[in-house]
Protein backbone atom coordinates (compact mmCIF):
# COMPACT_ATOMS: atom_id res chain seq x y z
CA UNK A 1 0.00 0.00 0.00
CA UNK A 2 2.73 2.54 0.73
CA UNK A 3 3.84 2.68 -2.78
CA UNK A 4 0.65 4.16 -3.29
CA UNK A 5 1.48 7.63 -5.02
CA UNK A 6 -1.51 8.82 -3.43
CA UNK A 7 0.00 8.99 -0.33
CA UNK A 8 2.71 12.01 -1.58
CA UNK A 9 -0.29 13.85 -3.54
CA UNK A 10 -0.30 12.49 -6.74
CA UNK A 11 -2.95 10.53 -9.28
CA UNK A 12 -1.60 7.39 -11.04
CA UNK A 13 -3.17 7.67 -14.70
CA UNK A 14 -3.73 4.38 -16.40
CA UNK A 15 -2.88 3.52 -20.45
CA UNK A 16 -6.32 5.42 -22.21
CA UNK A 17 -6.13 5.33 -26.43
CA UNK A 18 -2.18 5.20 -26.97
CA UNK A 19 -1.56 7.59 -24.14
CA UNK A 20 1.29 5.62 -21.77
CA UNK A 21 0.47 4.96 -17.92
CA UNK A 22 1.59 8.48 -15.93
CA UNK A 23 1.77 10.23 -12.91
CA UNK A 24 0.28 13.78 -12.36
CA UNK A 25 -0.02 15.82 -9.25
CA UNK A 26 -3.50 15.72 -7.87
CA UNK A 27 -5.22 18.16 -5.67
CA UNK A 28 -5.49 16.50 -2.52
CA UNK A 29 -3.07 17.29 -0.18
CA UNK A 30 0.33 14.74 0.63
CA UNK A 31 0.59 12.57 3.76
CA UNK A 32 3.48 11.86 3.99
CA UNK A 33 7.07 13.64 1.98
CA UNK A 34 9.17 12.53 -1.27
CA UNK A 35 12.17 11.86 0.78
CA UNK A 36 9.88 9.41 3.39
CA UNK A 37 7.65 7.70 0.11
CA UNK A 38 11.12 6.71 -1.95
CA UNK A 39 12.94 5.38 1.69
CA UNK A 40 9.64 3.35 2.49
CA UNK A 41 10.17 1.93 -1.00
CA UNK A 42 13.36 0.89 -1.21
CA UNK A 43 13.32 -0.98 1.98
CA UNK A 44 9.96 -2.69 1.00
CA UNK A 45 11.98 -3.71 -2.14
CA UNK A 46 14.61 -4.88 -0.24
CA UNK A 47 12.75 -6.59 2.18
CA UNK A 48 10.87 -8.45 -1.27
CA UNK A 49 14.53 -9.01 -2.29
CA UNK A 50 14.91 -10.72 1.01
CA UNK A 51 11.66 -12.72 0.78
CA UNK A 52 12.65 -14.05 -2.93
CA UNK A 53 15.81 -15.09 -2.00
CA UNK A 54 15.07 -17.13 1.01
CA UNK A 55 11.81 -18.80 -0.60
CA UNK A 56 14.79 -19.92 -3.71
CA UNK A 57 16.50 -21.49 -1.00
CA UNK A 58 13.86 -23.24 0.60
CA UNK A 59 13.08 -24.85 -2.89
CA UNK A 60 16.58 -25.63 -3.66
CA UNK A 61 17.10 -27.54 -0.15
CA UNK A 62 13.56 -29.29 0.03
CA UNK A 63 14.35 -29.84 -4.55
CA UNK A 64 17.57 -31.34 -3.37
CA UNK A 65 16.36 -33.95 -0.48
CA UNK A 66 13.42 -34.72 -2.66
CA UNK A 67 15.65 -36.33 -5.22
CA UNK A 68 16.84 -39.17 -3.15
CA UNK A 69 12.72 -40.27 -2.67
CA UNK A 70 12.10 -39.95 -6.21
CA UNK A 71 12.38 -43.44 -7.60
CA UNK A 72 13.53 -44.58 -11.16
CA UNK A 73 9.87 -44.89 -13.17
CA UNK A 74 9.40 -48.22 -14.62
CA UNK A 75 8.45 -47.64 -18.65
CA UNK A 76 4.89 -49.47 -18.52
CA UNK A 77 3.52 -48.38 -22.57
CA UNK A 78 4.58 -49.02 -25.87
CA UNK A 79 4.89 -46.82 -28.79
CA UNK A 80 3.73 -48.90 -31.98
CA UNK A 81 3.22 -48.39 -35.68
CA UNK A 82 1.37 -51.48 -37.58
CA UNK A 83 2.76 -54.22 -35.03
CA UNK A 84 6.21 -52.51 -34.82
CA UNK A 85 7.59 -51.39 -31.61
CA UNK A 86 8.64 -48.13 -32.00
CA UNK A 87 9.90 -47.62 -28.08
CA UNK A 88 8.51 -47.94 -24.59
CA UNK A 89 7.95 -45.19 -22.37
CA UNK A 90 6.25 -44.33 -19.27
CA UNK A 91 2.24 -43.43 -19.46
CA UNK A 92 1.80 -40.03 -17.23
CA UNK A 93 -0.61 -41.78 -14.57
CA UNK A 94 2.47 -43.73 -14.01
CA UNK A 95 4.36 -41.09 -13.43
CA UNK A 96 2.31 -39.24 -11.41
CA UNK A 97 1.38 -42.11 -9.10
CA UNK A 98 5.25 -42.61 -8.38
CA UNK A 99 5.79 -38.83 -7.73
CA UNK A 100 2.61 -37.34 -6.55
CA UNK A 101 2.94 -37.88 -2.82
CA UNK A 102 6.55 -37.26 -2.65
CA UNK A 103 5.89 -34.03 -4.18
CA UNK A 104 3.57 -33.20 -1.69
CA UNK A 105 5.56 -34.18 1.06
CA UNK A 106 8.26 -31.82 0.25
CA UNK A 107 5.64 -28.79 -0.74
CA UNK A 108 5.68 -29.23 -4.14
CA UNK A 109 3.13 -28.54 -7.11
CA UNK A 110 2.85 -28.54 -10.80
CA UNK A 111 0.96 -26.70 -13.38
CA UNK A 112 0.55 -26.37 -16.94
CA UNK A 113 0.11 -24.54 -19.89
CA UNK A 114 -0.41 -24.00 -23.70
CA UNK A 115 1.07 -20.84 -25.99
CA UNK A 116 0.10 -21.08 -29.77
CA UNK A 117 3.34 -20.72 -32.05
CA UNK A 118 1.55 -20.72 -36.13
CA UNK A 119 0.21 -24.46 -36.03
CA UNK A 120 1.80 -25.99 -32.76
CA UNK A 121 1.89 -25.30 -28.95
CA UNK A 122 4.35 -24.84 -26.69
CA UNK A 123 3.80 -26.03 -23.54
CA UNK A 124 5.22 -24.85 -20.37
CA UNK A 125 5.09 -26.32 -16.85
CA UNK A 126 5.99 -24.55 -13.16
CA UNK A 127 6.86 -26.25 -10.79
CA UNK A 128 6.43 -24.38 -7.15
CA UNK A 129 6.97 -24.40 -4.03
CA UNK A 130 5.45 -23.72 -0.52
CA UNK A 131 7.91 -20.99 0.04
CA UNK A 132 6.65 -19.21 -3.15
CA UNK A 133 9.46 -19.96 -5.25
CA UNK A 134 9.10 -21.57 -8.86
CA UNK A 135 11.05 -22.47 -12.11
CA UNK A 136 8.82 -22.81 -15.61
CA UNK A 137 10.31 -25.72 -18.14
CA UNK A 138 8.97 -25.56 -21.85
CA UNK A 139 8.55 -27.58 -24.79
CA UNK A 140 9.71 -27.07 -28.29
CA UNK A 141 6.50 -26.07 -30.42
CA UNK A 142 4.78 -29.58 -30.72
CA UNK A 143 1.97 -30.29 -33.44
CA UNK A 144 -1.08 -32.60 -32.97
CA UNK A 145 -0.75 -36.04 -33.07
CA UNK A 146 -2.45 -37.18 -35.63
CA UNK A 147 -1.31 -40.94 -35.69
CA UNK A 148 -3.34 -44.18 -36.31
CA UNK A 149 -7.14 -43.01 -36.52
CA UNK A 150 -7.55 -40.01 -33.92
CA UNK A 151 -9.70 -36.67 -34.74
CA UNK A 152 -8.49 -33.30 -33.77
CA UNK A 153 -9.70 -33.10 -29.88
CA UNK A 154 -7.88 -36.67 -29.54
CA UNK A 155 -4.70 -35.55 -31.45
CA UNK A 156 -4.44 -32.62 -29.17
CA UNK A 157 -4.68 -34.64 -26.07
CA UNK A 158 -2.01 -36.82 -27.25
CA UNK A 159 0.14 -34.25 -27.67
CA UNK A 160 -1.25 -32.59 -24.45
CA UNK A 161 -0.40 -36.05 -22.49
CA UNK A 162 3.34 -36.10 -24.18
CA UNK A 163 3.90 -32.82 -22.96
CA UNK A 164 2.75 -32.96 -19.35
CA UNK A 165 5.78 -36.31 -19.47
CA UNK A 166 8.08 -34.95 -20.94
CA UNK A 167 7.91 -31.85 -18.73
CA UNK A 168 7.13 -33.67 -15.71
CA UNK A 169 10.30 -35.89 -16.06
CA UNK A 170 12.59 -32.87 -16.99
CA UNK A 171 11.24 -30.35 -13.94
CA UNK A 172 11.61 -33.81 -11.50
CA UNK A 173 15.45 -34.80 -12.97
CA UNK A 174 13.19 -37.82 -13.37
CA UNK A 175 15.34 -41.27 -14.54
CA UNK A 176 13.50 -43.69 -16.36
CA UNK A 177 13.83 -47.31 -16.49
CA UNK A 178 12.70 -49.91 -19.04
CA UNK A 179 13.10 -53.33 -20.69
CA UNK A 180 15.87 -53.15 -22.78
CA UNK A 181 15.52 -57.03 -23.81
CA UNK A 182 16.02 -58.03 -27.42
CA UNK A 183 17.86 -54.44 -27.75
CA UNK A 184 20.45 -54.92 -25.17
CA UNK A 185 21.22 -58.34 -26.20
CA UNK A 186 21.80 -57.34 -29.74
CA UNK A 187 24.07 -54.66 -28.70
CA UNK A 188 22.22 -51.58 -29.91
CA UNK A 189 20.31 -49.06 -27.55
CA UNK A 190 16.53 -48.45 -27.96
CA UNK A 191 15.84 -44.75 -28.44
CA UNK A 192 13.77 -42.70 -25.71
CA UNK A 193 10.34 -42.38 -26.38
CA UNK A 194 11.00 -38.11 -26.55
CA UNK A 195 13.40 -39.31 -29.36
CA UNK A 196 10.55 -41.06 -30.69
CA UNK A 197 8.27 -38.45 -30.25
CA UNK A 198 10.36 -35.91 -32.21
CA UNK A 199 11.14 -38.91 -35.17
CA UNK A 200 7.18 -39.14 -35.37
CA UNK A 201 6.15 -35.54 -35.33
CA UNK A 202 8.65 -34.78 -38.17
CA UNK A 203 7.38 -37.55 -40.17
CA UNK A 204 3.70 -36.35 -39.83
CA UNK A 205 4.93 -33.04 -40.19
CA UNK A 206 6.77 -34.14 -43.83
CA UNK A 207 4.06 -36.37 -44.85
CA UNK A 208 6.53 -39.05 -45.15
CA UNK A 209 5.55 -42.90 -46.02
CA UNK A 210 6.01 -44.06 -42.38
CA UNK A 211 5.57 -48.00 -43.50
CA UNK A 212 8.25 -47.50 -45.95
CA UNK A 213 10.54 -45.15 -43.32
CA UNK A 214 10.00 -47.98 -40.69
CA UNK A 215 10.68 -51.14 -43.09
CA UNK A 216 13.79 -49.09 -43.94
CA UNK A 217 15.38 -48.48 -40.30
CA UNK A 218 14.04 -52.27 -39.90
CA UNK A 219 15.92 -53.44 -42.81
CA UNK A 220 19.02 -51.52 -41.62
CA UNK A 221 18.76 -53.09 -38.19
CA UNK A 222 18.88 -56.37 -39.66
CA UNK A 223 22.10 -55.37 -41.65
CA UNK A 224 24.01 -54.93 -37.80
CA UNK A 225 22.62 -58.24 -36.15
Amino acid sequence: IIRNVTYIGKIKVKEFRGEPEHIVQGIHPALVSDEIFAKMSALLDLQERLMAKQAEIEFNADYAAMQSDLPRIKKDSKIQHKGVLISNYASLEQIDDAVRPIMQRYGFSMSYNTEMHGGSCVYTATLRHRGGHSTTSKTPPLAADTSGAKNNVQAMGSTITYAKRYLLGMALNLVFEGDDDDGGRAGYVRISDERAEEIKNLLMQTSADVPGFLKYINDAIRTLM
